[in-house]
């Protein structure tokens, strides 16, 4: 089951960068759940508020079907959003770690200051004045090791991770339990 939601988190990145092949409305959808271009604080609420509310009527269908792979195949693909959200963004920089420690495991869900809280902008945005997601030496992004506070978007990254599989478990177990617990044995086969 871990290994189909790698598969469905990382096809993000793999649509969403392909050329040729791939449907435009497919390219167009994975690249919005990168959490670029979310400029203030209320387009990340209003982001975080759309992509949740999709998010759980998705877990709820697939739930509703009885159908396991479609709850890890969205489990991985909004693990994804919720992993960039933190590797995007400023959020290490305006959630210190507290006194004595060297990391905040606050989320977004978590915090109640959020203040100046925004995303970089992606090459695809022809928005002005705003600091771009940027590449391996410049940017907003903390993408890789590094990158100025990769181990705390690292860091941050996890805990909303656990807590956003937490949170499909519930939607998931509210109409079908067994939809759960069917989706955690799954295992890929060479077939």
């Amino acid at each position: 089951a871990i290994q189909v939601c790698q598969v469905e988190n990382w096809l993000v990145d793999y649509y969403s960068n392909r050329e040729a092949g791939v449907e435009d409305s497919i390219k167009t959808n994975c690249n919005k759940l990168h959490a670029d271009n979310l400029f203030t604080e209320a387009a990340v609420a209003n982001y975080w508020g759309r992509f949740s509310a999709n998010a759980k009527a998705g877990f709820v269908e697939a739930a509703r079907t009885k159908n396991p792979r479609q709850v890890l195949a969205l489990l991985g693909m909004s693990l994804h959003t919720v992993q960039d959200f933190y590797s995007h963004s400023n959020w290490p920089e305006i959630q210190q770690p507290p006194s004595g420690y060297d990391y905040s495991t606050l989320t977004y869900f978590d915090a109640r200051q959020k203040g100046g809280v925004k995303t970089g902008k992606s090459s695809s945005s022809n928005a002005t004045g705003q600091v771009s997601h940027g590449g391996y030496n410049d940017g907003m992004n903390h993408d890789w090791y590094g990158r100025p506070n990769w181990d705390r978007a690292y860091v941050h990254a996890y805990a909303a991770s656990r807590q956003w599989a937490n949170q499909a478990k519930l939607w998931v177990s509210e109409v079908d339990p067994a939809v759960w617990e069917q989706a955690r044995r799954i295992a890929l086969t060479s077939k």
